[in-house]
């Protein structure tokens, strides 16, 4: 071809080089537009962790200790409607949060598989241009073609990469492991993923979540544009919803420096304080104040000592407060 016609985009090196650093949804985790991949077994939490990110996106609220940038959300539930909406008001009600952006809940989607689904997919991004897009699970909201079948799944992922750059946006697919028997014997973590290799090969991060409820690890399995970071420790703890019962939130595990390097003194001066203010408890600002900590160390410092068994959460939304168990 000559000149006039190239398609081909030629640049020189210098231009690249003057490129702005990566920039992250979730300071090193997560870039700020793209396609990542979260995967794990059936029922660890991955669905968990993904509604953790997108409250927190969409109250403006960092994690844990790491950056994490404000703004809707559109959030393709294909399993657990009920769980999402016990979780999201357990996780508000915790953090004493109101939502300050919108968190858009998409159920009945056609098939992501088919064309129609990836136009209705294109149509409510471009209207409510989210921030962060999670699709909870790949497989629920598939379809009929198979996850095996790379000439289905790389064009479904250009496509996504193309919105993303469109709307400045990140998609976050939840993913299922292959079953035990079906991975292979050789510690290659790719291979594990369910599915073409073009879920992971195409995503531009790819993270892996496993283990107990007690001791969840978060590890990076690609990270296209950063380093790898090493893995980071969560887990799940109960929590009272404002209308009785109770549902699950996360919150960084017992091996998670630095975020949590200051939280054993604070813990104490929390739980000296609920003991003098007995049946009363303690708000999240008293909290804060008698632990001398910021709003996310006293939050992270009262739901220890609630999964540790020292302190019960009572009262409604807007109006939590501990006391002495």
């Amino acid at each position: 071809t000559t000149a006039g016609t190239r398609q081909s985009l030629v640049e020189p090196i210098e231009a690249l080089l003057a490129l702005p650093p990566a920039r992250w949804l979730l300071d090193g985790l997560l870039p700020e537009a793209g396609v990542a991949l979260m995967v794990a077994p059936p029922n660890v939490g991955k669905s968990t962790v993904a509604l953790d990110w997108a409250l927190r996106v969409a109250t403006g609220s960092d994690w844990h200790g790491r950056a994490m940038q404000a703004g809707g959300v559109a959030y393709f539930a294909g399993e657990g409607r009920r769980g999402i909406g016990q979780r999201a008001a357990a996780w508000l009600a915790s953090h004493d949060a109101t939502l300050s952006h919108r968190l858009d809940l998409v159920t009945r989607t056609p098939p992501l598989s088919q064309p129609e689904g990836q136009r209705e997919l294109a149509a409510i991004v471009a209207e409510a241009r989210p921030r962060l897009v999670v699709v909870d699970t790949i497989s629920s909201l598939w379809g009929g073609a198979s996850e095996d079948d790379a000439s289905a799944v790389a064009p479904f992922l250009a496509s996504l990469q193309r919105m993303a750059e469109a709307a400045g946006c990140l998609f976050l697919l939840l993913h299922h492991e292959r079953k035990p028997s079906a991975q292979p014997q050789a510690g290659n973590a790719w291979a594990a993923v369910r599915g073409s290799g073009a879920w992971v090969g195409s995503a531009d991060a790819a993270l892996s979540l496993s283990g107990p409820p007690e001791a969840l690890q978060l590890a990076t399995l690609k990270q296209r544009d950063g380093e790898r970071l090493p893995p980071i420790s969560l887990r799940l703890v109960a929590v009272a919803l404002p209308n009785g019962g109770s549902s699950v939130v996360v919150v960084p595990g017992a091996e998670a420096p630095p975020a949590a390097e200051h939280e054993p003194r604070a813990e104490d001066a929390i739980l000296a304080a609920m003991r003098l203010l007995g049946a009363d408890g303690i708000t999240l600002p008293g909290a804060m104040q008698a632990g001398g900590c910021a709003k996310s160390t006293a939050w992270r410092a009262l739901n220890l000592l609630v999964s540790n068994g020292l302190a019960d959460q009572f009262g409604r939304r807007g109006a939590i407060r501990w006391r002495v168990r």
